[in-house]
């Protein structure tokens, strides 16, 4: 189970259809699902649902694309193993 600094991911499940910013993770799980990830490819941890939300809107999501049931947030714990990006 990968952990990472407190705060809010987004998964992005493979029934996801429109584009958003971010690009997915190289190696995608098994069930295909991937994250929202910086231009550096780090997932973006943002400190809660409200500024994930915000970004998904800042990056031409729609609030009916991003209630979809595509995308999934999620919390995040701390590791510290700096393989996270702060939004």
């Amino acid at each position: 189970m990968n952990t990472y600094p407190n705060g809010v991911i987004v998964r992005v499940l493979p029934s996801f259809k429109p584009g958003v910013a971010g690009r997915p993770t190289e190696s995608a799980a098994a069930d295909g699902d991937n994250f929202i990830l910086d231009d550096q490819g780090k997932l973006l941890i943002f400190p809660d649902e409200a500024a994930a939300r915000e970004f998904l809107r800042e990056s031409g999501l729609s609030d009916a694309d991003i209630d979809n049931g595509s995308l999934v947030f999620e919390e995040a714990e701390d590791t510290g193993d700096g393989d996270e990006s702060q939004a």
